[in-house]
């Protein structure tokens, strides 16, 4: 199986709560998979890029910042991360996401065929 990756969305239309909340209970559940975890950023300044950044000072994972200034919606992101990691298999969580079970990325895996 290839290497995984979770990515967040992060936009200006996010709330604060809403990543507040992901991180939460990404600490609270273990995943059950070896993953590679990016918090990608869209349309948004730095102020409040340092602010997410703050809250995952415990976290390991790496960013993505969505250059592109126009609107293109959550897909236009998706596209770009999927582009830049044509390797890996990706699992795309919103800014509304987050996990509620333990193990939660091993069940979602289990179910994925080549």
């Amino acid at each position: 199986m290839k290497n995984i990756l979770v990515v967040y969305l992060i936009t200006k239309f996010c709330k604060k709560s809403n990543f507040i909340n992901f991180i939460k209970f990404y600490k609270k559940y273990k995943s059950g998979r070896k993953h590679k975890l990016i918090i990608c950023y869209k349309l948004l300044d730095k102020k409040k890029i340092n602010f997410f950044r703050k809250k995952l000072k415990n976290i390991k994972c790496e960013e993505f910042v969505d250059e592109e200034t126009k609107n293109d919606f959550d897909f236009g992101s998706y596209y770009r991360v999927a582009k830049k990691y044509k390797k890996y298999l990706i699992f795309f969580m919103n800014s509304h996401s987050y996990p509620i079970k333990k193990l939660w990325l091993k069940k979602i895996i289990s179910r994925y065929k080549s």
